[in-house]
């Protein structure tokens, strides 16, 4: 049962990932439609 706690970390940090995406989605979304 030891990798379901990686594999919990794998995911948090995919998931951290994606929210930084797509808060850089915006952000230049943002500045091309300024």
């Amino acid at each position: 049962m030891g990798n379901r706690s990686d594999c919990r970390g794998r995911w948090e940090e995919l998931t951290a990932r994606d929210t930084y995406l797509d808060g850089l989605r915006a952000l230049v979304g943002g500045l091309t439609r300024a």
